[in-house]
């Protein structure tokens, strides 16, 4: 076997190797899940919309409230880039679900651009939290 092959062969184990070392560090990434809220709590509705909602809290994956954020893009105008710089702050935060009533076509595009899945939802927060919970064993 010449060299050539030899080299490549070790390249091909040891990029194997990298995989299978980094799919268990992608896995254990935190999760976090915000809900759209009328309030400041568990027990408020579900927002109707994603961006236009009053409070955005933010949730583990074992259902615990980590926090409450009161949404300062609330009052911008109609096509002024809120749900841009909503769903960025939510990221920032290291959000990896949103459950909202609803999202808007551009609020949509935002989210799957930067990597949040979306859940339409309604009803109380904590109902909608815990059927996203067990639906998807998160």
């Amino acid at each position: 076997m010449d060299r050539k092959m030899i080299f490549l062969k070790i390249g091909l184990i040891l990029s194997a190797l990298l995989i299978i070392v980094s799919v268990p560090a992608f896995a254990s990434e935190p999760l976090k899940v915000a809900v759209a809220s009328a309030g400041k709590d568990g027990s408020s509705n579900v927002g109707p919309t994603a961006t236009r909602s009053p409070y955005f809290l933010i949730f583990n994956s074992k259902g615990k409230l980590l926090e409450a954020i009161e949404n300062p893009y609330i009052r911008t105008r109609p096509g002024s880039g809120a749900c841009v710089e909503a769903m960025n702050m939510l990221k920032k935060k290291g959000v990896t679900h949103i459950i909202a009533g609803a999202f808007g076509p551009r609020t949509s595009s935002v989210i799957r651009n930067i990597g949040i899945k979306q859940v339409s939802a309604s009803g109380i927060v904590r109902d909608s939290l815990s059927l996203l919970l067990k639906k998807n064993r998160l």
